[in-house]
C-alpha cells in the first residue's frame, strides 16, 4: 500500500508548513478590501516608478503613504532608494516603521499639506494621490504643488478606482500638470514640475 512506503512516511514527518499569514491591516491602513486588491492596483504605480527611477539613487516621498507597502515595494525592486512617508494615521505610521525598520525614522506622523518634510532637501520623486489636491481650493492646491516643486522635479500622481470624483484627465488638467509617462490606460502619471515665478 502507498501509505505504507518509506516516502510517504518520511513526509508525515515533515509536513508542509502552513503559509505565514499576513495581517489585515497590511492592506486595511491603504484603505483596501483584501491583499489582492492592493497588489493589483499598487503594480501600475510601481511599475511606472521603478521605470521612471531606472538606476537613480536617492530620496522619495509618498505624501499619505499609509503603512508603506507602497514604498516597499518600489524599494524592493530598485536599489540604492531612501523612502519617506507622511500619513496622518498613527497606527499606519507604526506600521510603515515596522515594514521599514532600516528606515523607521523618516516615517511621521503629520499633515502632507503642512509635513515639514517638504523642507528637508530634495527628492527624485514624490508620490500623491491625486484627489487630495481636490480636498483644498484651487488655490491652495496651486500652492501646494509650488512647494513640491522647489523639492522635485518630478510627481508622481494617481487615483484609485471610485476614490474620488472626476476623471484622471480632467485632475491633471485642473491643477496643470505636465504628464511625462502614463502608467500604460491606468490612472497614474509622472509629471513634471518647474518653479514658477511668484507675482
Amino acid at each position: 500500500m502507498w501509505s505504507d512506503s518509506p516516502s510517504f512516511q518520511r513526509g508525515l514527518g515533515n509536513p508542509i508548513g502552513r503559509q505565514r499569514q499576513r495581517p489585515d491591516w497590511l492592506y486595511a491602513d491603504n484603505g483596501f478590501s483584501s491583499h489582492r486588491t492592493m497588489q493589483r492596483l499598487h503594480e501600475p504605480i510601481v511599475a511606472l516608478c521603478c521605470h521612471e527611477l531606472a538606476e537613480s539613487r536617492g530620496h522619495i516621498l509618498d505624501l499619505g503613504c499609509g503603512n508603506g507597502a507602497l514604498l516597499r515595494k518600489i524599494c524592493r525592486r530598485r536599489e540604492g532608494l531612501v523612502p519617506h512617508g507622511v500619513d496622518l494615521k498613527p497606527q499606519a505610521i507604526d506600521h510603515a516603521r515596522l515594514l521599514l525598520p532600516t528606515f523607521a525614522d523618516n516615517f511621521l506622523c503629520e499633515d502632507m499639506l503642512t509635513t515639514g518634510l517638504l523642507l528637508a532637501g530634495r527628492f527624485l520623486l514624490v508620490m500623491l494621490m491625486i484627489g487630495r489636491l481636490a480636498e483644498v481650493s484651487p488655490a491652495e492646491a496651486r500652492r501646494y504643488v509650488d512647494r513640491l516643486a522647489a523639492r522635485t522635479g518630478r510627481l508622481l500622481v494617481y487615483m484609485y478606482p471610485g476614490h474620488v470624483a472626476g476623471r484622471f484627465e480632467g485632475l491633471l488638467a485642473r491643477f496643470e500638470l505636465e504628464t511625462v509617462s502614463r502608467a500604460g490606460d491606468g490612472d497614474a502619471a509622472i509629471v513634471r514640475l518647474a518653479r514658477r515665478e511668484m507675482g
